[in-house]
């Protein structure tokens, strides 16, 4: 399709957050305050499960005040994340946005067309190009972010675009929920199998004990359009995975880094720092060569362990709260690789273990989980094309 293009900077105004003292954080709905979102509140959509507030004379200005039609997005974060954007639904409440975020507010564009196009895969890829990386971070190039050109047919066209994309966006959430539906299935299985085991410490083992590590962190190769599959911190959820994050590196880039051993698809990614420490989840199948990135460990297991056991039992509640325990830092978490190892997790019957793994693999392979990764690539695929 042939639209007019035109620079971000016409379209939108770009607001920045504000910064603040943690003596001036308050509790959150309090008299005075106001809530400030920072990244941790910036995930698939706004969530809302850990809120930071702070006292609303920090607030300068009124545009610094969240409306109506606004989005936010990640402007500095690690690289994988940098770029990262919501739609903000409708608030009860004031809100703010934090020094890590922007405040993008649509001026001549419909606000649901601009998101769709900016979380568009080949849209995200062109902004996390335009960060400005230090050591451990990237900053989102403001000027360089609004010199960005989107296509722009008429407001009415927008709307019917963004209407066509809300709708293939309902059908991708539907898929969602089969999927966590299936997860409640397994849940509640792996507690009646393996609630036992937490209560006592004689059946535990520390994690370096059931699982090699191979940690290519620290290595921050070079991303292209199209190449080897580079797995990211973005794609792991907390039991599940997300493909559609994926980046990509050129094979011989690909020769050059895998120094430190080879993933293999049923391995256990384990997330070691951000506002996502601690999401962990399989790679699944569907690779043949692929690499893992920062910010992850990859966990191989041992004769004594079933990576699909290890996946269930990090994700479980008293294992993340060993995890929160270990890790250090206040703005973003991070757990060290060697304080990570040691911390102790129930180790049951490996054939328990494989009795378990084999229903989760019945379930995982029913038909409702094809129809559900059926609509979410029809989701993403319908968005790619409507816009491109």
């Amino acid at each position: 399709m042939s639209w007019p293009e035109v620079k971000l900077s016409k379209v939108i105004e770009y607001i920045r957050g504000v910064t603040f003292k943690p003596s001036q954080k308050m509790e959150p709905y309090s008299e005075g305050s106001v809530v400030c979102f920072t990244t941790a509140n910036v995930q698939d959509e706004l969530d809302i499960t850990k809120l930071t507030a702070i006292e609303e004379t920090v607030v300068k200005n009124d545009e610094r005040f969240i409306r109506p039609g606004d989005l936010l997005i990640s402007s500095a974060n690690s690289w994988d994340l940098v770029g990262k954007t919501i739609h903000v639904p409708d608030l009860d409440y004031k809100a703010t946005a934090g020094g890590f975020i922007g405040i993008i507010r649509p001026t001549n564009i419909d606000s649901r067309y601009l998101y769709y196009w900016i979380t568009s895969s080949e849209s995200q890829v062109k902004i996390r190009h335009l960060g400005r990386k230090t050591t451990n971070i990237s900053n989102l190039s403001i000027p360089r972010f609004l010199n960005l050109k989107i296509p722009l047919p008429s407001l009415d066209e927008q709307k019917r675009i963004a209407s066509i994309l809300d709708k293939a966006d309902e059908i991708k959430r539907a898929s969602v929920k089969t999927k966590e539906l299936k997860k409640m299935m397994i849940d509640c299985i792996f507690r009646e199998m393996f609630g036992e085991y937490f209560a006592d410490d004689k059946h535990a083992m520390e994690i370096e004990n059931v699982a090699n590590f191979i940690d290519y962190r620290g290595k921050t190769p070079p991303r292209v359009q199209a190449g080897i599959p580079l797995i990211n911190a973005k794609c792991v959820r907390p039991g599940y995975f997300l493909k559609e994050k994926i980046d990509f590196i050129e094979k011989d880039t690909y020769s050059k880094i895998m120094t430190r051993g080879y993933p293999v698809i049923g391995d256990v990614l384990f997330t070691t720092e951000g506002a996502t420490m601690g999401y962990t989840c399989r790679i699944p199948e569907g690779f043949d060569e692929f690499s893992v990135g920062q910010r992850l460990i990859t966990l191989q297991t041992k004769e004594n362990y079933n990576s699909i056991v290890l996946e269930y039992m990090l994700n479980s509640i008293e294992v993340q709260g060993k995890i929160n325990q270990s890790a250090t830092g206040s703005a973003a978490k991070g757990i060290r690789s060697a304080r990570f190892a040691k911390i102790r997790i129930p180790c049951p019957p490996i054939d328990l273990q494989n009795k378990f793994a084999s229903i989760v693999r019945k379930i995982e392979r029913s038909n409702l989980g094809n129809i559900s990764d059926y609509s979410t690539n029809l989701a993403n695929s319908l968005t790619q094309e409507i816009l491109t």
